[in-house]
């Protein structure tokens, strides 16, 4: 009975860097703990206007330098087919510091948190996929967990260097980015943790906004389904296209996103 207790709060301590009601679309204000490193994988299929098609992988790692801070890379490898024009080969790789300036917790479960990051998206492939730039990134993110209950809302903003002019995809163009993006997560099973308990199901609601400085703006909604032990998490969402006015590049369809997330 102590060692399960002991792998509840376990999981939403040292894990809650990168697993703990992290949404699928939707920063967290979570991070790992101090030397603890996350490896999140996500794959892709997005349909978009103009008869293009994306295919695409992402590999995410976060460390944790400190109880408070840590660092994180993000690379995608990306397939643009179809359509009036065609691109294959890596994104931005983005390297970010984060750190939580405030938190809150009322339980080993109950918990309130802020956080602050900031960056650069690095061009790694072909201008069409990453704006060619050096891009600086500085958001923030809140995040709270009550009962069976999960809030997550972030916003970032990407100032462009270069910017393509013909772009395929929302900050690859010659304008600034702005993301706004909130979730829901409701706590499938267990109704109520034990002590025998490590390990939680979650449907997952987001809303995600891309509204870039040329005027192109979009909001994509965001069912999902998220399974997350101690050790691990699945994760399952699809995006779809519920309003946007895009016209410098192809708009976004109905997506899927698979992945998983490991913490060592």
């Amino acid at each position: 009975m102590a060692l399960g207790r002991f792998c509840l709060i376990s999981f939403f301590v040292v894990a809650s860097s990168s697993a703990a009601q992290e949404a699928i679309f939707t920063r967290s204000a979570t991070q790992p703990a101090a030397n603890v490193l996350a490896w999140r994988q996500q794959f892709r299929w997005m349909d978009y206007t103009e008869g293009m098609t994306e295919l695409s992988t992402k590999s995410m790692l976060s460390y944790g330098i400190t109880g408070n801070f840590a660092v994180e890379a993000q690379l995608p490898l990306i397939s643009m087919t179809g359509g009036w024009h065609e691109a294959n080969g890596l994104g931005d790789l983005t390297i970010l510091g984060k750190t939580r300036i405030w938190q809150r917790h009322d339980s080993a479960i109950d918990t309130a948190r802020l956080g602050v990051f900031g960056g650069i998206a690095i061009p790694a492939g072909p201008t069409a996929l990453t704006g060619g730039g050096f891009d600086p990134i500085l958001g923030a993110v809140y995040m709270q967990v009550a009962g069976r209950h999960g809030f997550n809302i972030a916003t970032q903003y990407q100032l462009t260097t270069a910017g393509a002019p013909h772009p395929l995809m929302p900050g690859a163009g010659e304008a600034d980015l702005l993301r706004i993006d909130g979730a829901y997560l409701w706590r499938l099973a267990p109704a109520e943790y034990s002590t025998e308990e490590d390990a939680a199901w979650y449907l997952t609601l987001e809303a995600n906004s891309y509204i870039e400085t040329n005027g192109d703006r979009e909001l994509l909604l965001a069912p999902g389904l998220l399974y997350e032990g101690t050790h691990c998490a699945l994760e399952v969402g699809v995006q779809l296209p519920v309003a946007r006015h895009v016209t410098e590049r192809p708009a976004q369809g109905v997506g899927v996103t698979i992945g998983f997330r490991l913490l060592f």
